[in-house]
């Protein structure tokens, strides 16, 4: 499934500098890269952060919201830790989130549904 299988490093590193420069080389109908390359290359900028998406202080926080069987309280203490954040993390991870889930709608054809998504972003995310 995508994220699972490595692009071709040329390829990455190729997506990866255009991006740095300032261009799109994902624009227009000549987009001739892989999926698996493109795919990478999200992988490769959540890895190239300076501080990861979730820092490592907030991880025991919510992982003790995870063990909360009030839904109601679960989501509340969720929201009170996200808030600790910067607010363009916060932006970047919905935008993230989204994009995964979205993905995650179409698990039949790319095999990856959120267990395996979470397996493939999880440390990168969180490291």
């Amino acid at each position: 499934g995508i994220f699972r299988v490595s692009g071709s490093q040329v390829e990455v590193n190729d997506i990866k500098n255009a991006f740095e420069r300032g261009e799109d080389p994902l624009a227009g109908d000549q987009n001739d890269h892989d999926m698996d390359s493109i795919a990478g290359v999200l992988k490769l900028y959540f890895r190239g952060l300076e501080h990861p998406l979730f820092p490592k202080e907030i991880f025991h926080d919510l992982i003790a919201c995870v063990t909360m069987d009030n839904l109601q309280e679960r989501a509340l203490h969720i929201r009170k830790v996200l808030l600790t954040l910067p607010k363009t993390t916060l932006i970047v991870m919905r935008y993230l989130f989204a994009f995964l889930s979205h993905l995650s709608q179409f698990s039949e054809e790319n095999m990856m549904d959120p267990y395996n998504l979470a397996i493939c972003f999880g440390p990168t995310l969180m490291s």
